[in-house]
């Protein structure tokens, strides 16, 4: 018998930003890295009402260390008004991501 490690999509996750270790505030742009062997089928479909950039498939990427990343997509949704951690962490476990993380858009002078 495998040990897998799987994940349970329908349990919320922690609001906690993996670099500062603080709780994400609430904004208007964030982004979710995507797997293609993990998305539903439907994924397009389900985004489809989105503000959504969708990068091309990020199958080139390499590590510091020279190994190979997986192939991802980066998902970028942009809202006119404020979404929480809570509800993007609930459209990343539909696309069953890893957690989303808020886009600080920094302005140009």
């Amino acid at each position: 018998m495998e040990n897998e490690n799987r994940t349970d999509w329908t349990l919320p996750r922690k609001n906690l930003n993996p670099k500062t270790k603080q709780p994400y505030k609430r904004g208007r742009n964030w982004w979710i890295v995507v797997y293609p062997e993990s998305l539903p089928e439907n994924w397009k479909e389900i985004i489809s009402t989105e503000p959504v950039a969708i990068s091309p498939l990020h199958d080139k990427d390499v590590n510091a260390d020279g190994t190979k990343k997986k192939p991802h997509y980066h998902i970028v949704f942009n809202y006119k008004g404020n979404k929480s951690f809570e509800q993007m962490d609930e459209m990343a476990r539909v696309l069953r991501a890893p957690i989303p993380e808020r886009v600080l858009l920094q302005s140009f002078k």
